[in-house]
């Protein structure tokens, strides 16, 4: 055995270089949720602000106010804003009737749905390796 070999058998392992790198790739993720968070924050609902939802809203906020939730009258006045409400769900992520799709089988994750969170790669963490491997 050499001085050189000898050197390094005498070193103790220092796992803050691993913990850095964890450390680091973790805030990496975090930053991309934040990222999506602040655009959904910032984005929130301004459709209503723009035709054809706009004028829509103005009219029957007022009405769905004064009428008692889930009455007849109410489900009337929501039917009546089926335009605006059909373009603001398609516009809007945080409504459940963007995601999902009516047909005769049940209820679907839409296609646009899919689509928008299909990045061609998946990257996934595989503990036993020690890195990120990308998946098809």
């Amino acid at each position: 055995m050499n001085k050189i070999e000898r050197i390094f058998l005498n070193m103790k392992y220092s796992s803050e270089a691993e913990t850095r790198k964890h450390i680091q790739k973790v805030g990496y993720y975090l930053l991309g949720v934040i990222q999506r968070l602040t655009f959904r924050i910032t984005g929130h609902d301004e459709s209503k602000l723009e035709e054809p939802e706009k004028s829509i809203f103005d009219k029957y906020t007022p009405k769905l106010a004064d009428s008692t939730y889930g009455s007849k009258q109410y489900k009337k006045f929501l039917d009546e804003m089926k335009p605006a409400l059909q373009v603001h769900y398609t516009k809007n992520r945080h409504h459940p009737e963007h995601h999902f799709i009516k047909n005769n089988y049940g209820i679907h994750i839409s296609e646009e749905e899919l689509e928008e969170y299909d990045l061609g790669e998946t990257e996934k963490w595989d503990n036993k390796e020690e890195k990120i491997r990308k998946v098809d």
